[in-house]
């Protein structure tokens, strides 16, 4: 019994959390939907759905920039003019229906950031839902979407104003030393792995808030993102659960001392000794080849490079480059047949074509149902896809018989009006892809839908459709650029290989450019997934864990080279022998250089920056030790 009572006021906790977590996005959905309502009538509500979704992204990411919603309107006006004009034309329908999310995917969507796409898809396939029948329904609609953006700025831009008021003008970076320093010395113990963990998850919190706010120190709050990302990936590891021997123990010990004394100096702002300290103990590291060894170097880079930064800044900013140079510059990459976005790109349109070829042919009432359930179950891994394919189904069937059982007590429109509000609110508690979803987004959906189709015919066609979405996806996953078990572990070596070049791409874009800072995240996120899994399908194979273990290596270099280039602190001749570097190791996709090209290469490297000539030499001495497992990479 007692059991039972805990599981229920865990439940309630949990639930408790994700509405104070929720209670912003649906305060918005609530009040755009009633506001809309009220000017332009229950039809156009479709567009607070639209809305909805970008307040929920920017409020997290506690961002504001007027540009991003001028282009949200002009994606509007495109996208409801094509859906209007061509509304009457099956065939133009299916054409944009292959088009419109391959676009976008190709263009907003990278391997970093590869659900870049969803937010414009949504909002042309949400659109698409329920086309305007003449002129006048068209600019009645269009206003209410241009009056909703207005809405959605103006309260987003009141939101984050009163958030940046409430905040700290600086990074406490003090308490961050100091936390770290206490939590490193229980890597050694792994009675203290569970302390661990949670001491670093509510740091990654705390910081990932902070990050997000735009300013001055915007960069220090990436690199703290970054070295807590490195503390996290080190308890996780898989060899990293190992017991250390007594060198890495006494070098964790060391490092712990150092980030006190970090915490202790940078108040008193004597940052010069603080990256003294941290050079010297780079150069004097007497400890096995390993993770944790390269833990502890890239800890201690990362300490002294964000030292740094508040003594000296990152150096003049330069323009940023624009989305359209950048695009064209990048099409050659991102329309390859093995880049992410091409690959993911014709997948989408695949599905959203054929879902719009069905939905055109069947003259049945609310067929657009399998468009839309057919892009929230597509997503950029096979892996999502399949997850949601299970999860769907199971939340839509209990979401209709939810329905089932509470319709007959809406007996008049602000019941339901009410009913759906409820349904919404719940669905953003959830979270999205789980089992349970689904439950609340049916229960809306159909709560909206029985209003001008019979409640029976509703639920059976939202059943059916979902049928024939989960059917389409399925087949697109499995025929259309389908990723095996079989080929796994090659397809794992291969996205850490792309990685690397990927990383030295945005490493030419930050020698003359500007670079997202945030961009280091990401990568590191994604690199550690697929190293994750490599590691796992490589169990036992002594020359594919050493090549794991040289590509961290070289991964954790080139975040540090990121990082110092972003200084802007090299001359023309530098700047030309790193891009002479860059075109060597972008041969081919290994980040291996070839045997001939390493003395020409070794002679031209000499900067004026020590810790630039440092990092670079130990990337060139590793890219010379993958060269000789060449032969054992399996693609």
């Amino acid at each position: 019994m007692k059991g039972v009572v805990s599981r229920i006021l865990g439940a309630w906790d949990k639930f408790l959390f994700a509405l104070a977590h929720a209670l912003p996005v649906i305060t918005y959905f609530t009040f755009s939907f009633l506001v809309v309502y009220a000017f332009f009538g229950l039809k156009y509500t479709i567009v607070t759905s639209i809305t909805a979704i970008f307040f929920s992204s920017d409020v997290k990411k506690n961002s504001f920039h007027l540009s991003r919603y001028v282009y949200l309107a002009l994606y509007s006006v495109l996208f409801l003019s094509i859906v209007t004009f061509f509304a009457p034309y099956p065939v133009w329908r299916v054409f944009f229906s292959f088009l419109i999310p391959f676009l976008v995917v190709a263009t907003k969507s990278s391997q970093f950031s590869p659900h870049g796409y969803f937010q414009y898809v949504m909002l042309y396939v949400f659109l698409s839902l329920a086309p305007p029948e003449n002129m006048d329904e068209y600019m009645m609609e269009l206003e209410a979407m241009l009056f909703s953006i207005i809405l959605l700025a103006s309260i987003l831009y009141l939101v984050i104003s009163v958030r940046n008021k409430e905040d700290d003008d600086e990074l406490d970076l003090p308490g961050l030393f100091s936390s770290l320093s206490a939590l490193i010395p229980l890597l050694g113990d792994a009675d203290k792995r569970r302390e661990l963990e949670d001491g670093i998850e509510k740091l990654l919190d705390k910081v990932g808030k902070a990050s997000a706010l735009k300013g001055a120190l915007e960069p220090i709050y990436t690199m703290a993102f970054t070295l807590l990302q490195r503390f996290s990936y080190i308890t996780s590891d898989y060899e990293g659960k190992e017991t250390l021997d007594v060198s890495e123990i006494r070098e964790l010990r060391k490092l712990s001392s150092f980030m006190y004394m970090a915490s202790v100096t940078i108040t008193t702002k004597r940052e010069g000794e603080i990256v003294r300290t941290g050079n010297a103990m780079l150069s004097s590291m007497d400890i096995p080849e390993g993770r944790v060894r390269i833990f502890i170097r890239s800890v201690l880079h990362m300490i002294v490079m964000m030292t740094e930064y508040l003594e000296n800044g990152l150096g003049d900013e330069v323009k940023k480059e624009g989305f359209l140079s950048r695009l064209v510059r990048e099409i050659p990459f991102r329309f390859s047949l093995d880049a992410f976005e091409l690959r993911f790109a014709l997948r989408l349109s695949m599905v959203m074509g054929i879902s719009q070829m069905i939905s055109v042919s069947l003259p049945i009432t609310h067929s657009y149902w399998i468009d839309l359930n057919a892009f929230l179950l597509m997503q950029p891994t096979s892996e999502e896809s399949i997850y949601r394919m299970k999860t769907r189904p199971i939340g839509t069937a209990l979401g209709c018989v939810l329905m089932a059982a509470i319709y007959p007590y809406l007996t008049t429109v602000s019941l339901e009006l009410e009913f759906a509000i409820l349904m919404i609110a719940l669905m953003y508690c959830s979270r999205p892809g789980t089992w349970n979803q689904p439950i609340f987004s049916t229960a809306y959906a159909l709560t909206m839908a029985s209003m001008s189709i019979e409640h029976g015919t509703a639920l059976a066609l939202r059943l059916f459709f979902l049928m024939i979405a989960v059917m389409t996806v399925f087949v697109v996953n499995r025929f259309f650029f389908p990723i095996r078990k079989c080929n796994k572990l090659s397809h794992n070596f291969w996205s850490l290989f792309r990685l690397h070049n990927s990383y030295w791409q945005i490493i030419r874009e930050g020698i003359n450019g500007d670079t997202e800072l945030s961009v280091s995240s990401d990568i590191l996120s994604h690199f550690h997934l697929y190293l994750s899994e490599a590691g796992k399908n490589a169990e036992g194979n002594e020359k594919l864990e050493e090549v794991l273990l040289i590509l961290w290596h070289m991964f954790s270099e080139l975040e540090q080279i990121h990082y110092l280039v972003r200084t802007k602190s090299l001359d023309k001749k530098e700047k030309e022998e790193l891009l002479d570097l860059i075109d060597a190791i972008q041969k081919d996709l290994y980040p291996i250089i070839r045997d001939e090209d390493f003395p020409p290469l070794l002679e031209k490297l000499h900067f004026q920056r020590k810790d630039f000539s440092f990092v670079l030499n130990q990337y060139l001495a590793h890219s010379k030790e993958l060269l000789a497992y060449k032969a054992y990479i399996p693609f």
